[in-house]
């Protein structure tokens, strides 16, 4: 009897442990659409101004971002969010 008390305490703590993750992978989801979001706009108001791109060369120069900001990064990272959806049946 005490067995199944054993695992009925795991299964549990295993459900909580899914809780955490469920509610961690959405604020993850919120941050990354706010991401998505906002480098859009970037992208819009880049296009506005001039059209060779030299805009966009200079926020990213001024900014001091590095290579792993860059756009094969970035969907890396994309490519990871959506492994992490597929695991969890999200």
């Amino acid at each position: 009897m005490s067995y199944i008390r054993e695992l009925g305490e795991k299964l549990d703590k295993v459900g909580k442990g899914l809780d955490s993750i469920q509610k961690h992978t959405q604020r993850v989801n919120a941050k990354v659409e706010a991401l998505i979001m906002e480098k859009e706009e970037k992208l819009k108001v880049a296009s506005l101004h001039d059209s060779k791109g030299s805009f966009v060369d200079n926020l990213s120069e001024s900014s001091g971002r590095s290579s792993w900001c860059s756009h094969e990064a970035y969907v890396d990272w994309e490519l990871k969010v959506e492994q992490i959806h597929s695991c969890f049946n999200l």
